[in-house]
């Protein structure tokens, strides 16, 4: 995996600055989405050599069945036994698997992208909605802002309720 991975930063919310978090989340999007196709670029690379390789192990073997000691052309599960076992083969695959594990991981971030998204939004309504969870209250404000407190205020509407 490479070092451009490190997509926790682009993922994070500041609640502080939520419209430039909206203002920078296509682009934030953008580019995990392309690093995404990229994977997949190379990944269809990667498929294409193993399927190269073995082709042109199938072929020699088709070709000089008698240096690789069999009498007689050999048959599909022994072709496949043959080109399997090559160093250049085993190589190939193990450079395709890794890069579909990547290819997986950027998918896994760009789809983590689009929950910002709606996390951005969600933020967003609460935020219009005058909603808060304001972690840092001290231990007893919870008490002081009890609505059972005010039943004179709520009687004239809401809007009396000391803030």
């Amino acid at each position: 995996m490479s070092e451009e991975f490190d997509y926790g930063n682009d993922l994070k919310i500041d609640l502080n600055t939520l419209h430039l978090d909206n203002q920078t989340h296509a682009e934030r999007f953008a580019k995990w989405g392309k690093l995404w196709a990229k994977a997949g670029r190379k990944m269809r690379r990667a498929e294409e050599k193993v399927k190269t390789i073995r082709s042109e192990w199938v072929l020699e073997l088709k070709m000089n069945f008698k240096e690789y000691g069999f009498s007689k052309e050999p048959t599909g599960p022994q072709s496949e036994a043959f080109y399997r076992t090559q160093d250049n083969y085993k190589d190939a695959k193990k450079e395709q698997i890794e890069l579909q594990s990547d290819r997986d991981d950027y998918f896994i971030a760009k789809e983590a992208f689009k929950h910002r998204k709606e996390s951005l939004r969600d933020e967003g309504m609460l935020y219009h909605d005058e909603y808060w969870s304001l972690t840092q209250l001290e231990p007893d404000a919870s008490a002081k802002l009890r609505r059972d407190d005010h039943e004179k205020e709520l009687e004239g509407g809401s809007d009396r309720i000391p803030k």
